[in-house]
């Protein structure tokens, strides 16, 4: 059996480096012979590698802290690198275990992510065979029968056993006894994921991508000069190039689909936003990078994400996966606008904000709280297509009335540095635009984050935040006379006397039936109103009368309603804080008009009924239950300490709020 074992590993090593059957790619390049800093050791990273200096089975490293030992010791000879306070690495593609120190010693390569222009074209994917001491399926392929889920610990050569080989594409898996050599030459199906994965073979890379063809014709137009055209003519053809096309033909990949295969697949594409939310987002990157291609997985903070988008423009059927808040997919959603699509890409999202409210419309809920991420796959795929209205809104500059000390925001305290802007940092609205306390509560939040971002590592604590703002303006009220130098006028009416007569501390124009992290202070429909619909080239127009009403919005109270209304002009006498999707500013006097720009295609997630009976109780509907109680337990002292008549009354009954949570 150990002889088995053995000898089965020294064939898939030899397969994962440089067999033909493994990668023929490998085997005719003399770039991957060596492999210096771009191959199997080198810089310690998880994105993949788009320049001219790519280099095919890089592994995709980051810093591990699990048990697992390193690959490169065996039953019968250790790594020379033990011990436990050795750095580990683990790569995030193949899921291989080295010690740091261990990776000048490592010939094993990583899976080929993408092919040559200058080699055969392939139509299939090979298999990746590793050899593993943890297992990603429960039964061998072979004879099945359960598989060890690790190897056993302990001081003898057990504990150094592999228990399974595995390929790290279709994660079919063998006892070591149970493998055969014939699996090296078949070709890998991709497993359950065939449907969503871009396989290798679409990824071309080199001079012959951008020209096609052979290279015997390559070869014939490079030397017949006399069939090519004037240099005038030359020149003028070049000026109709559009930037974008221009910048295409010097990309060293593009994408090749075969038209077999294009009307058949829903590739998807995963962009990821490390700082969203409570830091998931690493996590996210490595665990995608092992279901998926590497390169369809992106890290957005990375040159964000225009170049995975113009890379992957022209496969058909694509969708697209945005983990992050609403901010990361108005980013997205944005940049997809630019590249004037033919046939725009739907978005899914995974949300790992604080809000998440345009997630929450869209089923995928309030947060990612560690679902399995094959089954949220196969939601992105299945799910309901749902256009967006997207909303326009240009800001002009204009002269300040009065003296600039009387704005609402402005006390002893203020800093130098909050100096108006005169324009939006976003400029296209998805979910809400507001102007007023919430707003200047979200500035609050968003200046202190950038002052000390370690501390805004969990959402928890981020909401805790918010709501340590909303108690600190029930006694100052900032925001109480805005009302005085704002005009409102929608659809053509003037509606600044209403807001005026009802003293309103936040104007909020809402595109979705979400705001402030799952609230609907629009509420239900009315025989008056239109049905509120994301859709509709509509936007709710309503007002909110301070903290209180902030607070009570998250047990069901709404908002004033003012319009509906197709387009919208707002007059900021004063310089005053902005929002646009939880994207807050500080902005100086302006006219902003507010107008459909288009429509978006957003994914849906089809939801489930689970029938529970009185005595199934998860973890999730307790957790329900207590952020529910809470919710309740504030709106209740908010209602108490506006009553209170005295200020030391207000003290005492915030002082128990807080003993409270």
């Amino acid at each position: 059996m150990k002889q088995c074992v053995r000898k089965v590993g020294d064939l898939c090593r030899a397969a994962c480096c440089c067999s033909k059957a493994s990668c023929c790619q490998h085997r005719r390049s003399q770039r991957y012979d060596t492999l210096g800093s771009g191959g199997c050791h080198g810089v310690r990273t998880t994105s993949s590698d788009w320049s001219e200096g790519a280099t095919n089975g890089t592994h995709y490293w980051y810093e591990y802290e699990g048990s697992a030992m390193c690959n490169l010791t065996t039953p019968d000879k250790d790594c020379g690198s033990a011990g436990y306070r050795r750095i580990k690495l683990k790569c995030a593609a193949c899921r291989m275990v080295l010690h740091e120190e261990c990776q000048e010693n490592l010939s094993v390569k990583c899976r080929s992510t993408f092919r040559d222009a200058n080699f055969k074209k392939e139509s299939w994917t090979h298999h990746h065979w590793m050899l593993q001491r943890k297992t990603y399926t429960t039964k061998c392929r072979e004879c099945n029968k359960s598989l060890p889920r690790g190897a056993t610990w302990g001081s003898g050569k057990n504990s150094k056993a592999f228990i399974a080989v595995t390929c790290s594409w279709c994660k079919d898996s063998y006892h070591p006894s149970c493998f055969k050599l014939s699996l090296i030459e078949d070709h890998c199906s991709l497993g359950d994921f065939e449907q969503i994965i871009i396989p290798p073979y679409w990824i071309v890379f080199g001079s012959k991508a951008r020209s096609g063809g052979s290279r015997k014709g390559q070869g014939r137009r490079k030397i017949s000069y006399s069939t090519r055209p004037s240099s005038s003519k030359r020149s003028s053809r070049s000026k109709r190039l559009s930037e974008h096309e221009r910048e295409e033909f010097k990309r060293p990949f593009h994408i090749k689909v075969p038209s077999s295969v294009q009307h058949s697949k829903t590739p998807v594409l995963v962009f990821v936003n490390p700082k969203s939310g409570g830091n998931q987002g690493a996590y996210l990157i490595q665990a995608f990078q092992w279901y998926l291609n590497p390169r369809q997985v992106f890290d957005i903070t990375e040159g964000g994400p225009s170049l995975a988008l113009s890379l992957y423009q022209n496969v058909v059927n694509l969708r697209i996966l945005v983990c992050g808040g609403d901010g990361t997919v108005g980013w997205v959603l944005s940049e997809i606008d630019k590249l004037n699509y033919l046939h725009c890409p739907p978005v899914a999202i995974l949300p790992l904000g604080t809000g998440n409210d345009l997630a929450r419309v869209l089923n995928w809920g309030p947060g990612y709280a560690g679902e399995p991420l094959d089954k949220l796959l196969y939601h992105v795929t299945d799910g309901v297509i749902q256009s967006l209205d997207r909303w326009q809104i240009d800001v002009e500059e204009i002269e300040e009335e009065g003296d600039s000390s009387t704005s609402p925001n402005k006390t002893e305290e203020t800093p130098e540095t909050d100096i108006p802007v005169k324009d939006l940092p976003i400029n296209i609205m998805n979910n809400y635009f507001s102007i007023g306390l919430d707003a200047y509560i979200q500035y609050q939040f968003h200046t202190g984050r950038e002052a000390k971002p370690e501390k805004f590592n969990s959402r928890a604590y981020n909401k805790f935040v918010y709501f340590k703002g909303g108690i600190v303006d029930t006694f100052e009220q900032k925001y109480k006379d805005v009302s005085k130098f704002i005009e409102l006028v929608c659809d053509g009416k003037d509606y600044t006397d209403k807001i005026r007569e009802k003293k309103i501390h936040v104007i909020l124009f809402l595109n979705i039936k979400s705001y402030g992290a799952g609230t609907n202070p629009w509420g239900s429909h009315s025989s008056s109103t239109r049905v509120q619909s994301m859709d509709d080239g509509y936007i709710e127009v309503l007002g909110l009368f301070g903290a209180a009403q902030m607070a009570a919005l998250q047990v069901g109270d709404t908002g004033f309603r003012i319009a509906q209304c197709k387009k919208a002009t707002i007059y900021t006498r004063k310089a005053v804080h902005c929002q646009v999707d939880g994207e807050p500013l500080y902005l100086a006097p302006s006219i902003l008009r507010i107008s459909r720009r288009n429509q978006s295609l957003m994914i849906m997630k089809g939801k489930t009924i689970r029938h529970t009976t009185n005595h199934d109780i998860t973890a999730s509907d307790m957790c329900r239950f207590a952020a529910l109680f809470c919710q309740i337990l504030f709106g209740n002292f908010m209602f108490l300490i506006l009553q209170s008549k005295t200020m030391n009354q207000k003290i005492d009954l915030a002082v128990r709020l807080f003993q409270a949570v």
